[in-house]
């Protein structure tokens, strides 16, 4: 009997060291997603997100089945994480936003740009020099070709909630 307690407490110490760390070590954080999302209308709105970065100019756009939202904006080498501390938003002051919609079937196109009567924001959340820039957005707009039709003209899209996330690359 005395022969089979070493292997026993050997067997038993592996297991209970084993079973210790698959259980206790926490799961990888994944990575997030790429991706623009929205409130339009009152309904949830996702689209596929295309960035493109020329010198410090970030263009987001957001492709829809028969729409696109276009948010463009200057990224600051000076705006640094440290400054704003993750969290805290870094509300931007010069930005462009177009927002056009393809009639299906139709050579129609409908631009919209932001209405300047209306409250409009755009935020970055996390800054470089991380990998990740987050951010968020909020924007009313309005028919920038006039159709003649008086109200479709003075229609609003309004984007609520709306945020992104993206991926820097070096």
């Amino acid at each position: 009997m005395k022969k089979y307690i070493l292997p026993i407490l050997f067997i038993i110490s592996a297991a209970f060291f084993s079973c210790n760390k698959i259980c206790c070590t926490p799961p990888p954080v994944p990575y997030p997603v790429e991706r623009i999302w929205a409130t339009k209308y009152g309904n949830p709105w996702n689209a596929n997100l295309v960035d493109t970065i020329k010198n410090d100019t970030l263009s987001l756009y957001g492709l829809g089945s028969v729409d696109r939202l276009k948010i463009k904006f200057y990224l600051d080498p000076g705006i640094t994480q440290s400054a704003y501390p993750y969290g805290t938003a870094y509300l931007l002051k010069k930005y462009e936003a177009v927002y056009d919609v393809f009639i299906t079937g139709t050579h129609n196109e409908f631009i919209y740009k932001p209405d300047t009567t209306r409250a409009n924001t755009i935020s970055l959340i996390s800054l470089p020099p991380s990998a990740w820039l987050t951010g968020t957005f909020n924007l009313t707009l309005k028919l920038s070709n006039p159709t003649g039709n008086m109200a479709f003209d003075t229609a609003r899209v309004k984007f609520s909630n709306g945020g992104f996330v993206l991926k820097l690359h070096n």
